[in-house]
């Protein structure tokens, strides 16, 4: 018989239908399917990301039809997806009994299924123990290893008389540096894994990626640029490249060639990768076009999405904007949506505001971090509330990094506590830091206060041998101080190191040009 069973085995449009009406249906005709519709039922789950739901009909397939290879690898699949170690193994368990221990499409199945699950030791023995590997298993292998397994297992598996495809590639790239990322794009040219045709996105997308991750967005850029047929995923690499470059000017640029030439719509990861270079430009008016993108896009509700606007609107100078976005009802904010805000804060000198949402967070039950923390502390600071941001961190902080330290210092310096603030320093271990007395020495410049200044430049001089930003401060103290022996050493120590500072920039912008 033609079983029908509308918003599975129909079109994707069709795919509204509910579980409950699904099952229904299935209720009435449950005797009567066979294998094969059981077996096109659970795919069609699985084509349709309901995975519960191929889980509970593969339990009760099996009271009327004892399972096929196929319905097994299904079930793999969908017990990975969902992280449920218990089913994948009691699938793995069945496949043992039934004796498909040969059926390399089920083995690949339950290899991915123990993957997912973190169960990598599992997922080896099985890979290991097959006696018919295929390109998929290497790949499944490849994908989830470190660098140095990652290659390990790449040449094992030219060894043994296996052609490397564009998945195999795509999955060294990410776990490979400069010198190895160059050899793999040799190979795939060699071979003609793709690039220079018009499937070549899936492997560029990775190439572009590894070269901006190394430090080349330039051979990033040559990348793209050969890419015939651009995805929104091959767009997106290249935006996140320039921005993770510092070439934030570039990311945008990229951007509106994006939406000007392409006809893919960009994600929300597009715009996650964005967002950071409107803000490191304080570029206030792309900032708006593009939060203007993602709700149009009816991203508006996207956590991580809102908690970039809010970053990128305090870093451009509208501290106003963020806390409307932190104030909307339509999305769920996570920490870093707290942090962002009491960070932006801090950042404008709005103490009072921080310290309210601050407390806030804390009486909400809202776990705090890192950044929290830092944020707290330094709106503090720039607002001149030395005591209350010492009572926060007396009162708050169990577990203090280095960094939470090294503001402390800050707010008392910024408060003109010196003398506390080398107190603290003095007795607070992981306070001991070249930040700390950068700090230090920054201040006591400021205030003129020789004495911590020649201890802070001591110090320094004995943390930071190596770092020329450092040594360049240090010397151009010792000079303003009529020390011109000293700092004359210093110079030439540095150009016997050849340390040289780097450049100092600064820009304009006229017509959002920079």
């Amino acid at each position: 018989m033609q079983l029908r069973l509308p918003g599975l085995l129909q079109p994707r449009r069709a795919s509204s239908t509910s579980p409950s009406a699904l099952f229904h249906r299935i209720d009435r005709h449950e005797s009567e399917l066979d294998l094969l519709q059981w077996n096109s039922i659970l795919a069609a789950c699985s084509r349709h990301g309901r995975f519960l739901e191929a889980l509970s009909l593969s339990r009760r397939m099996i009271l009327h039809s004892p399972p096929d290879a196929q319905t097994l690898a299904i079930t793999a699949k969908a017990a990975g997806e969902l992280r449920d170690l218990i089913s994948g193994k009691n699938t793995h368990s069945r496949a043992l009994r039934l004796g498909f221990t040969a059926d390399a499409i089920l083995l690949n199945s339950l290899i991915a299924m123990y993957l997912r699950c973190g169960e990598r030791i599992d997922a080896g023995r099985m890979f290991f123990a097959m006696q018919e590997k295929t390109v998929c298993s290497w790949n499944l292998m490849i994908s989830s290893s470190s660098e140095a397994s990652a290659w390990d297992l790449l040449f094992r598996m030219i060894q043994e008389g296996f052609q490397p495809d564009g998945f195999t590639v795509s999955a060294v790239l990410p776990v490979s540096d400069f010198a190895r990322g160059r050899e793999i794009h040799g190979f795939a040219l060699r071979r003609g894994l793709g690039l220079g045709s018009e499937h070549d996105s899936f492997v560029g997308s990775c190439l572009v990626d590894m070269y901006s991750k190394n430090g080349s967005s330039k051979l990033g850029r040559f990348v793209f640029d050969g890419i015939i047929s651009k995805n929104v995923v091959v767009w997106t690499s290249m935006i996140s490249g320039y921005a993770q470059s510092g070439e934030s000017a570039e990311a945008i640029a990229i951007f509106r060639k994006m939406m000007s030439r392409s006809r893919e719509i960009c994600n929300r990861v597009t715009l996650l990768s964005v967002l950071p270079a409107v803000g490191s430009l304080a570029r206030l008016s792309s900032g708006k076009q593009i939060h203007g993108v993602a709700i149009r896009a009816g991203s508006s509700s996207e956590t991580s999405l809102n908690n970039a606007l809010i970053d990128m609107y305090a870093k451009c100078g509208n501290l106003d904007s963020a806390r409307r976005i932190f104030e909307l009802k339509n999305w769920r904010k996570d920490q870093i949506s707290w942090s962002s805000m009491i960070f932006s804060c801090g950042l404008h000198g709005r103490g009072e505001e921080a310290i309210s949402l601050f407390k806030t967070m804390i009486e909400r039950g809202i776990g705090t971090n890192r950044i929290a923390w830092m944020g707290i502390l330094s709106a503090c600071g720039r607002c001149g509330l030395i005591e209350e941001g010492l009572r926060i961190y007396d009162s708050l902080i169990d577990d203090p990094s280095a960094e939470i330290s090294s503001c402390v210092v800050d707010m008392l310096c910024r408060g003109g506590e010196l003398r506390r603030a080398l107190e603290f320093i003095e007795r607070t271990p992981l306070a001991n830091s070249s930040s700390s007395w950068g700090t230090l020495l920054e201040f006591s410049v400021s205030l003129g206060d020789a004495k911590t200044r020649d201890l802070a430049c001591d110090r320094l001089l004995r943390l930071e041998v190596e770092n020329p930003s450092t040594l360049a401060a240090i010397a151009n103290v010792l000079a303003s101080s009529q020390k011109w022996e000293a700092a004359a050493s210093l110079r030439k120590t540095m150009r016997a190191r050849a340390l040289t500072k780097s450049t100092g920039r600064s820009w304009i912008s006229v017509n959002d040009l920079y």
